[in-house]
């Protein structure tokens, strides 16, 4: 079986209590489509890391060019939403409720 190559731009991840990986989409313009490219990226996941089977994976979408409407999709979404203005990183995180591992 073929399988279609995954690319991952930041992949980090923690072992132990925390058992988390963290896939983070960096783009310089953010668009509607990255929210689904996120959302395909993150389904596939586990069947090519099979290594972080039993990890939370949540998503990072990365971008230095972000409207304030994709950026609350995207928090919407459960997504994290890092983003870069003025050399200043921020890093927004979604609501609890909203969170979703995937």
């Amino acid at each position: 079986m073929r399988r279609d190559p995954l690319e991952i731009d930041v992949l980090s991840y923690a072992n132990g209590p925390i058992n988390a990986a963290y896939v983070v989409e960096v783009k310089s313009h953010a668009r509607e489509e990255s929210i689904a490219q996120m959302k395909a990226l993150l389904t596939r996941f586990r069947q090519f890391f099979r290594e972080h089977g039993d990890k939370r994976v949540f998503g990072i979408l990365t971008a230095v060019d972000l409207s304030a409407e994709l950026r609350e999709r995207a928090l919407r979404e459960g997504f994290y939403v890092a983003r870069i203005d003025d050399q200043v990183f921020e890093l927004d995180v979604p609501a609890d409720s909203q969170l979703i591992a995937y």
